[in-house]
């Protein structure tokens, strides 16, 4: 009996991979107060992604950026692009509205003022503790706001904790792309 229920839930599971793409825009802003802001003040950032059913949970995929400004000369400014990759879980709550809880890795690329224009850059991996609480509004549009603990593995660890808030838009995957995913 067990491995039947598993089976159901595997093959349901398969069937919903791929099944929606949803686009997302939001507008990030750095929350905490930690030492890293001693040094760069953080700006509003963008975050673009994509998501889609998979076949355990959910997988994103996005990019942000975000720029810091130096607090002095010594601190040059810099801007921040994260690619990432992510996967999690999106529970139904009440009133059709959904939390999603998930991980992202990626790797943050920071490009640093010089004098000449933006001349030194690093990359370091990233991870981001990710939840989003999304409402569906109207159409295919949801209202989503979300909250995430990103750590970027430099030497002294950069640890951020995030705000964002933004629109959603989602479409039903055609079957060609669908096809093409699976």
């Amino acid at each position: 009996m067990t491995l039947l229920l598993t089976w159901n839930t595997l093959h349901a599971q398969d069937t919903l991979a791929f099944n929606s793409l949803q686009f997302a825009l939001k507008i990030v802003e750095n929350a905490n107060r930690e030492a890293f802001r001693s040094y760069w003040k953080p700006e509003k950032g963008l975050e673009g992604l994509i998501a889609t059913p998979f076949y355990f949970g959910e997988m994103h995929g996005g990019v942000q950026l975000k720029s810091f400004s130096g607090t002095d000369d010594q601190y040059p400014d810099f801007i921040s692009i994260y690619p990432f990759l992510g996967w999690g879980h999106q529970l139904s709550l009440p009133y059709k509205t959904g939390c999603y809880l998930g991980l992202r890795i990626g790797i943050n690329q920071m490009l640093f003022r010089g004098i000449e224009g933006w001349g030194h850059s690093e990359s370091e991996v990233a991870a981001t503790l990710n939840a989003t609480l999304s409402l569906p509004s109207f159409g295919g549009w949801t209202l989503m706001v979300s909250a995430g603990h990103e750590t970027t593995f430099t030497y002294k660890r950069i640890h951020l904790f995030q705000l964002s808030a933004g629109l959603g838009y989602t479409i039903t995957t055609p079957s060609w792309f669908k096809e093409f995913l699976k």
